[in-house]
Formats: C-alpha cells, structure tokens, sequence
C-alpha cells in the first residue's frame, strides 16, 4: 500500500499520459484507503484494478462519489451496513442450501447408486465447497493469502461445524473411513505447507493427483462392500442348509449381524422426515412428535450430558410420495391457479403457527426472498408431496430460469456498469425463449398436476445450476465486503482469511449439514465435513494455484501463507491429532464433551489470531530479514 501511494503521488506531478496509465493499470483497488478522502472518489474511476474487484456493485465508487463518505466515522456507520449486507448474503446461503440443494444433492445420490459416505464426501462436500472454489478465479482472490484461506476454512468446518453436529446428535461414526480421512488430512496439510515454504511449486498438480487418489480410494471400498455383501449372502445361504447346531447357529447368527450392518451402509436411501408443508399439502407420513424436532429441552436442561442415540429412520416409499394425490378420475388441469398461488405464498404457514415472535417477524424479513427464490428456483424434493412438484409454477420456471441463467452469466461476463451496479445483459439470453417457450408450452399440455411427470427429475439440473450461481454471486459479494470491512478496521488481509471468511463459510456449510444431521443423517453430515476439509486442503487449494500465474512467481510463498497461515496450519495439526485420540477412545462414538472442546479450541484459535493482529503475542512465522551487503 505504501508502494501505491508513492505511485499516487508521483502521478500529481507527471504529465504524460502514457505514464499515467501505466501507473494507473499496476496500482491496487486497496491503495485507495491510503489517499485523503477528496481524491478517493476520482482515483477509484482511474485505478484499472477496481474494474476487475468489483462484482455486481462497485463498492469504491458508491462509497466515495455517491454516497459522498468524507470522514471516518462515516465510514464506520457504512461499515454497520456492510455487515449487514454479509448477513443478508449468509441469508440467502443458508435458503437456498437448505431449501433446494440439499434435497437435489441426495437425489443425485439415490440415481448415482452411492452409498450415505460416498455421497457425503463426493456430492454434499462439493457443495459445500464449489462457491469459495469459483470464488477464487475471480479477480479479488489473484494476489491473496489462499493457504491460510483454505487451512482456516478446513479448521472452522472440522472444529465449529463439526462441533455442532456432534453437540446435536449422537451416533456412531464410520470406523475405517474416519480414520483414512484424518490420515489424509494430516498428510495433506503437512505435504502443503513443507511445499509452500520451501518454494516447491509443483505441489499443485499433485495435490490434485491427492484428492483423485482419495476419491478413487473411496469408490473402491465401495465395490469392495457390495462384493463382501454377495459373498456374506452365498455363505449365509450356504450355512442355512447345514444341520442346526450351536456352532452353526452362532456363525450364522455373526455373519447375519454382519450382513445386516454392511447392508444399512451400502445404500444411500430416502428416509422418512419431520413434518413438512410444501404448497399448502399437509405431510401425514411424519415420525412421532418427539422425534420431529430437536429436544430444545434436551438442549437447555441437560446440555453438557450426551444425548442417547436414536435408531435409523426407516426407508421412505417415494413412489407413495410421488403418486399420493394421483386419482385417474381427476382431470390434468384440476386445482391448476389454486396450486399456483399457494405454491407462492413466501410463509410457511406450519412455521408461521409453531413460532414465536421472533420467529414470525424473521419470516416476514424474509419473506421477499423466499418469493423471489420459489417463482426462480425449481423445488425437487422426495420428501414431498408430488416431489414439490407444482404444475403451471414450473411451467413459468422453465422460462424464467434459463433466461435468467444466462443473462446473470452474460453480464458478469462483460461488466458493463450503469453508476454503481451492474447491467445485466439479454443480448443472448433472449434468445433462450426459443427453446424454453416451445418446451414451458409441452409440458403444460402433456403433465398433470395431481402427479409429476417422469421428466420431473431432470428439474434437477435447472435447481443445481441456478443455486450454485447464486451461491457464487453471494460468496463473491461476501467476499469483497469481508475485505472492504477489514480495510476500514486497518485490519490485515491475513487475519480477514483466516477468522471473518473462515467463520463465514463454516456457518454457510452448517446450515447443511445440520439440516442433514436433523433429518437422520448425521453419520452422512459428518463425513460431508471431514470431505470438505479434505477438498479444500487438496483440489482446492490446487486447482485455485494451478489457474493462477501469480502463485508461481518469485516470493509468492510469503503471500500464500501470510501472517496467520502458519497459525492455522499447527492449529489444524493439533485439531487432528485431538480427534485421531477421542474417536479411538470413544469407539468412534460421538458426545457432547467433544463438541464443547472442538469449539472451545476453536475460540482458542480465534483468541490466538486476535492477539497476533494487535502485536501482543509473535505468530508463528519467520521474520523478514535483509541480509547485509
């Protein structure tokens, strides 16, 4: 910054204009911060780089020219309503994770055959993951610390995220596979860091070459359990045909038990839910009341003792689900506007007579959102009546989402900005009316509204597509506000990775996983994490350094790692081996005594990186020497 504000000064008194743009195209967004306030608003239209690091809303700019903000403690009133436009992009996070891609992700792991861990680190934990991963070709992530951004974010999932499903529920976790996975993270984390601090830059394909080793571990011991199940199946016919006899029986009895186990583990399937209301349709098929939510007096009475483990939920029939409204009496059209406007109504009304006040006012705030996501965003879902199928709503969402798709991709594409925000573009996007129109138009004429259609799966790659853009619009959006707050608060970009964006991905991957742990699937939430972390400290990481030339320069290591990316690294270690001892004390049984020490370390961590920022305490790092001529 000191470097750009010495070129910011010299450009008051050069005169040539080739000069000028030079200077101009290598100065930082962030120099900005260093100018009096008079000049920032000119310096910002000047600076190339600002061009590039806004996304949809050139921050700068409203800052200094439209909202006119000439003294600091405007800037830390601003600051109250950027925090507030974090919130509101977590917000649309947690919707849409909960909402859409949750349900499409567990459908993909039903058609895909996988069983609950193989869906879990694969297509839960890529969720997770593939908004901060696009997040990280954009502009603002070029010169930045990325060790300490993905060794942070894997800490705050394993210890923050992890921390509340183990708090939440208790279960049994997936023996062999836990431990392969802390194996792996501690291999890949210490492989990173030894790489990175000696300037090894070929780590980055063969961090990849991990990950590909790791997935392709995993679908192996998949075919190697379903071969073990056929081959437990012919010994059990085999030993049924023997004459009775305590030996036989007591075989019998183990490799059945056995049998049993690998069987519940083989399959990832749809189990029955809580109660659900989804376009004005009561869900009877629901679990007994006090199975349905979280036991909140469990939670305040006894909060420090472990919850005793429920048993699995049993399969749910979704073909019930899909044909429960069906009658071949009704006709195509039946309750056809009626389907549509409730389908839009954006409140839930069970929620609206279950909650508080509290509860009622955030689902008024919220609201507008909901009406804006349901009328945009595609509902396919097995637990629901019809599979959320509403007829003439997804007739118009055949039009809209494409259309729309495009449009947002067009414009971020070519950035053209009115004022402050920008334009999206319909050059090409109109052009989709073509195909979705004729299509909107069969699909009203073929389908019927007391039942989805076959084709209703293939809604499926509307929702997965529109969701992930969203996704990335808000991770980038919260992206750069992360960093607009850390420059008002002369915060360093180091301690922004690894505490605000770190939390704040943590929190946007709990929203999911939770849910998942919620509805009976915690073995699967869990496993998502340990997935997450194992992408990001792998593909993640590699994938982000291999499409950015930067990595490969001369002293790139300092910035990778920054101040704090050492911190995170020896706190990550200590996270994992403190894991590797409880799960083998605890027979890979979780307990509310883990969870409290998994976030008490993590407050430790957050403590730690305080104290390094305000200079109380010396990070873990080696000092800048120059060496004498």
């Amino acid at each position: 910054q000191v470097t750009n504000y010495i070129f910011y000064t010299i450009t008051k008194i050069m005169n040539h204009t080739d000069t000028l743009h030079e200077i101009y195209a290598h100065m930082s967004c962030f120099s900005l911060m260093t100018v009096s306030f008079p000049n920032r608003c000119e310096l910002s239209k000047l600076v190339e780089n600002c061009k590039h690091f806004s996304s949809f809303i050139k921050y700068f700019e409203l800052m200094y020219c439209y909202m006119g903000i000439n003294q600091r403690y405007q800037e830390y009133i601003l600051l109250l309503l950027f925090l507030l436009m974090g919130a509101c992009c977590m917000i649309v996070i947690a919707h849409i994770v909960d909402n859409y891609l949750g349900a499409v992700l567990k459908i993909l792991g039903v058609k895909l055959y996988m069983n609950e861990y193989v869906t879990a680190v694969v297509l839960v934990s890529f969720g997770n993951v593939m908004p901060d991963l696009i997040v990280n070709f954009m502009p603002v992530r070029m010169h930045i610390d990325l060790f300490t951004i993905f060794v942070a974010n894997a800490l705050a999932t394993l210890l923050f995220s992890g921390g509340i499903i183990c708090y939440i529920k208790s279960f049994q976790m997936y023996e062999h596979a836990t431990v392969r996975d802390l194996l792996f993270m501690i291999f890949s984390c210490t492989f990173l860091e030894l790489c990175i601090a000696n300037n090894c830059f070929l780590i980055y394909a063969a961090l990849i070459a991990v990950y590909v080793c790791y997935l392709l571990i995993n679908i192996i011991d998949m075919s190697l359990v379903r071969h073990s199940i056929k081959t437990l199946r012919a010994q059990i016919r085999a030993l049924s045909k023997r004459p009775p006899g305590p030996a036989r029986n007591r075989l019998l009895g183990k490799k059945q038990q056995l049998l049993l186990k690998m069987e519940q583990e083989n399959r990832f399937i749809i189990r029955h839910q809580s109660y659900k209301l989804r376009f004005g349709v009561t869900n009877t098929n629901t679990r007994a009341s006090g199975r349905d939510v979280l036991d909140t007096q469990s939670l305040g009475t006894h909060a420090f003792s472990t919850r005793r483990s429920e048993p699995l939920l049993p399969a749910m029939d979704t073909n019930q689900m899909r044909y429960i409204l069906h009658s071949p009496r009704n006709s195509k059209n039946r309750f056809l506007f009626t389907e549509f406007f409730e389908a839009i109504i954006p409140i839930d009304m069970l929620k609206w007579r279950t909650s508080g006040c509290c509860g009622r006012f955030y689902l008024i705030l919220v609201a507008p959102l909901n009406l804006i996501l349901t009328l945009l965003i595609p509902s396919v879902d097995f637990l629901l009546h019809k599979h959320g199928w509403s007829k003439l709503l997804n007739c118009l969402q055949i039009i809209i989402n494409p259309f729309l798709f495009i449009a947002i991709i067009e414009g971020m594409v070519r950035k053209t900005y009115y004022r402050w925000y920008l334009l999206l573009d319909f050059t090409h996007a109109k052009w989709s009316f073509c195909v979705t129109v004729p299509l909107a138009i069969f699909v009203l004429i073929h389908a019927r509204t007391d039942m989805p259609p076959a084709y209703h799966v293939v809604f499926t790659i509307l929702t997965l597509s529109i969701s992930l853009l969203l996704l990335t619009i808000c991770a980038t959006e919260l992206e750069v506000i992360s960093i607009i707050i850390g420059l008002i608060l002369n915060l360093s970009e180091s301690f922004i990775s690894a505490i605000y964006r770190s939390f704040a991905q943590s929190l946007s991957d709990m929203v999911l996983n939770v849910a998942l742990a919620l509805e009976g699937y915690e073995r699967m939430a869990y496993a998502a994490i340990m997935g997450s972390a194992i992408f990001n400290l792998t593909a993640g990481i590699g994938i982000s350094c291999l499409f950015n030339p930067l990595t490969r320069g001369a002293g790139s290591s300092r910035w990778l790692l920054g101040d704090h990316g050492t911190n995170s690294y020896f706190f990550l270690l200590i996270a994992l081996i403190t894991m590797l001892m409880w799960v083998s004390n605890f027979n890979f049984h979780t307990r509310r005594s883990v969870a409290i020490f998994s976030i008490i370390l993590y407050f430790i961590y957050v403590m730690y990186a305080v104290l390094v920022e305000f200079s109380f305490i010396h990070a873990f790092k080696t000092d800048s020497m120059m060496e004498p001529k």
